[in-house]
């Protein structure tokens, strides 16, 4: 089950259709002399993963949908890290540009929109 803050993405109508990045933090230090007998390593920073997040929300009528999206700015814009979890992986992330919602269309009165997000895994 995906899950923002122990909340199913699904409660707030959202539906991930892909994710794109590295989940795993994965940087070695870089070897910058050797001496007899003696190796160094240069201490370097870990590059920052990015998580992109593509999906859709799904709603029942328009006033369902504003509900939903209401919720979705609430959980996404408190200050402080989201733990988000995409099965299996379990990630502490924070947005720093926010999220886009487009494509808004109106079908048989279900509403559905397009969702992108870029995360800061840390």
């Amino acid at each position: 089950m995906y899950t923002i803050d122990t909340i199913p993405m699904t409660d707030y109508g959202l539906h991930i259709a892909s994710h794109e990045g590295e989940l795993h933090l994965v940087d070695a230090k870089d070897q910058f002399f050797t001496a007899y007998e003696t190796e160094g390593f240069q201490i370097t920073k870990r590059k920052e993963n990015e998580l992109l997040l593509n999906g859709f929300i799904i709603a029942s009528d328009l006033a369902d949908f504003k509900t939903k999206t209401a919720a979705l700015y609430t959980a996404l814009s408190a200050s402080g890290t989201r733990a988000i979890v995409l099965n299996p992986e379990a990630l502490t992330c924070f947005g720093t540009e926010g999220y886009t919602i487009d494509k808004v269309r109106v079908f048989n009165n279900a509403v559905y929109a397009r969702f992108k997000m870029k995360l800061i895994i840390v």
